[in-house]
């Protein structure tokens, strides 16, 4: 047997089979994933958070036979498994079996946790985004300026549905693409909204948000103004002209 610490303390760069096995809980299962491997087949694949007394990891199965056996809560005992830049790799020559649950510290649990379904960062102002390194995960808050219609595109020869919004808030603006299932997200021009877990990308020299399998979406009601005097909204800044005027 060999512990999750012990393989992540190899660091793989290059696939590896792992004669060993490891034990671990699935702290989290994610749905199915369809793509289209190099002979262009339609495949499925989907991602485990794994954790066993010694650290957590990421889990990555491409054989759709053992969903039923991983799935959350489970805990198993994996064999004829790779691993590649720390990731479990489970394929159709990996074997299964159940086991009891191990008993797990609670801060290897909540990391295992965060590996699916990381927490959401706070809301930055959209000016900020735009000033912010590639691929760093934002969250925004600002009210829809414009919704373009939903297009469909191949990658990797599987088609994919994407979808262009525009946010403002009172910084900025910035493009916002809607990938997959998120492209179905009930925009309307108008609304105000938070999306979470979006990646700071770069399209035609602009600063664009992208979405990820993590990102969500609400709406949400504007922020009121507050006059500086009597801590009252008063809407706009005529209005607080107004009232500052007819107290002097």
């Amino acid at each position: 047997m060999i512990s999750i610490q012990e393989l992540k303390q190899a660091q793989q760069e290059e696939s590896k089979l792992y004669q060993k096995y490891i034990r671990a809980n699935i702290v989290k299962c994610s749905s199915k994933t369809n793509y289209k491997n190099a002979k262009q087949e339609s495949k499925v694949l989907y991602h485990l958070a794994l954790a066993d007394q010694s650290a957590s990891i990421k889990g990555t199965c491409y054989n759709e036979e053992l969903y039923q056996q991983t799935k959350e809560g489970h805990a198993i005992i994996i064999r004829n498994f790779l691993t590649k830049n720390n990731v479990v790799i489970l394929t159709k020559q990996t074997k299964i079996s159940r086991i009891a649950p191990l008993t797990i510290p609670l801060e290897i649990k909540q990391e295992a946790e965060y590996i699916l379904q990381p927490p959401a960062p706070p809301i930055s102002p959209i000016k900020t985004v735009k000033e912010a390194n590639l691929r760093t995960l934002m969250s925004i808050s600002g009210t829809i300026s414009e919704v373009e219609e939903t297009k469909t595109i191949f990658i990797a020869g599987q088609e994919t549905k994407l979808k262009s919004i525009t946010v403002h808030d009172t910084t900025d603006s910035i493009k916002i693409t809607l990938w997959r299932d998120a492209a179905d997200f009930a925009v309307k021009i108008g609304s105000y909204i938070k999306m979470t877990h979006l990646t700071v990308q770069e399209f035609n020299s602009q600063k664009i948000l992208n979405t990820t399998r993590n990102t969500q979406f609400q709406k949400i009601e504007p922020p009121k103004e507050k006059n500086y005097y009597n801590n009252t909204w008063t809407g706009n800044c005529k209005s607080r002209t107004k009232y500052y005027n007819s107290t002097n």
